[in-house]
């Protein structure tokens, strides 16, 4: 039995020796009937000249068609289960029951004249609890095909790693471990590729000299296999760990893996799959310290247009910003849209008790950008509300003076939009408009 399991392994990736003379072989994914033929030939070569060979999805069909098979292969359609069970006497579910009835169950089931599989499986549950207890339930649901056996025990796959150790040598130089790093990265991404999978963290051990050893978990931002990356971000822990002996051997394992990303999008889109283009190029860029990290900071400063600025900041930093800003939950908000170019306008004004404020206003010059409030208008705007002004000045510092009268205006058609009078020159401006 041991020599014609190990030869039906050329044939099927799982074999399972059962009981009474049973062999399984896992025909999933596979042309079942050639396997079923295959497994015939080897049975003949090591002499067994009456084997059968039974074909179903379900365990409890297959046994029975291999032990009752008229034919030296039977194939129970999928689907048909149940009704191929019906003519068979209750004896043949016997063996696969997980316990073996009792002969009081047996003697129970003819004394009501139940003596096949589809005289059981034609009765309810309920009937078959209350006559004949939980027993008498196993055996119903193989009557019905309905068998929850597992023959062929899910196999858990262990995720990609790698290690290297040294003897004659230890090392604290960071360049020569993240050259051993390097290598160990390659070959796990490599293993990573071949089961179309993506880490999402992967741990690096530092065996040291004192026979004790050192962890880090390193995560990224998504999945990926790429080798390049995953370099990086373990070269940047490295460099972050102070060790306290030298190194005699590395290793790293992945400790959370997922599927590979996807790209969505157009079928006619030749950027649909450059995710993986993108990523090796932002890779080359901080590799190479031609890349600066930029974040986006907040001033007080009185004019709206000066008051963000773009400067250069540490990675970290930026990553910490974005997290903390997604704290809590913030009510729903109008938002600024300032132009990128504040926009001359002619304004007709009322007198109020010091100063004056706009009525109405119409662009100089028809704007371009579509969307933008008086994009399309060659008529006057009216405006409805006005609150203002909010007077600003300053720039003597630098040599660029400013004053600046600003109002917030309602317009005839629902728009918040914001003017400013330029006190040193006269001149009204559109500056944008809230959303």
């Amino acid at each position: 039995m041991e020599r014609i399991s190990a030869a039906l392994l050329a044939v099927s990736p799982h074999v399972v020796i059962g009981a009474r003379g049973v062999i399984w072989a896992d025909a999933r994914g596979l042309p079942a009937r050639e396997v079923a033929d295959a497994v015939l030939a080897i049975a003949k070569e090591q002499g067994i000249e009456n084997a059968r060979v039974g074909i179903a999805r379900i365990a409890i069909a297959a046994e029975t068609a291999a032990t009752v098979g008229r034919t030296p292969v039977m194939l129970v359609t999928p689907g048909d289960e149940r009704a191929f069970l019906a003519p068979y006497p209750l004896r043949m579910l016997a063996e696969a029951a997980p316990t073996p009835p009792l002969p009081k169950l047996s003697a129970a089931l003819a004394d009501v004249g139940i003596e096949h599989c589809g005289e059981l499986a034609a009765l309810t549950l309920e009937e078959v609890e209350v006559r004949f207890g939980a027993d008498g339930v196993a055996l119903w649901r193989l009557a019905r095909a309905d068998d929850q056996r597992r023959v062929f025990e899910p196999r858990t796959r262990a995720l990609a790693s790698a290690s290297l150790a040294w003897e004659e040598y230890a090392l604290r130089d960071t360049e020569r471990l993240a050259f051993v790093i390097n290598r160990l990265a390659g070959t796990v991404c490599t293993e990573l590729g071949t089961w179309g999978e993506a880490a999402r963290a992967m741990t690096l051990t530092l065996a040291l000299t004192s026979r004790t050893s050192m962890e880090r978990q390193v995560r990224s931002s998504r999945p990926t296999s790429n080798r390049v990356t995953w370099v990086r971000l373990l070269r940047a822990e490295l460099e972050r760990i102070k060790l306290r002996d030298a190194v005699v051997g590395l290793s790293l394992r992945v400790d959370a893996a997922g599927e590979m990303e996807s790209p969505q999008g157009d079928i006619f889109d030749r950027g649909l799959h450059s995710s993986r283009a993108v990523e090796e190029a932002l890779t080359r860029l901080l590799d190479d310290q031609q890349a600066t990290i930029v974040g986006l900071t907040r001033t007080e400063h009185p004019r709206l247009e000066d008051r963000a600025q773009w400067h250069s900041r540490e990675l970290g930093e930026v990553l910490r910003g974005l997290g903390s800003s997604g704290k809590g939950s913030r009510a729903p908000s109008l938002s600024l849209q300032l132009l990128p170019r504040a926009r001359p306008i002619a304004v007709q004004t009322a007198e109020r008790r010091d100063h004056c404020v706009p009525v109405s206003y119409r662009e100089r010059a028809q704007a371009q950008r579509r969307g933008a409030p008086g994009a399309s208008r060659v008529s006057e705007v009216a405006v409805l509300t006005t609150v203002g002004p909010d007077r600003i000045s300053g720039g003597a510092e630098v040599g660029e003076l400013y004053a600046r009268d600003y109002y917030q205006c309602v317009t005839a058609d629902g728009l918040l939009v914001l003017l400013y009078r330029d006190a040193l020159a006269g001149q009204w401006y559109l500056h944008g408009w809230w959303d």
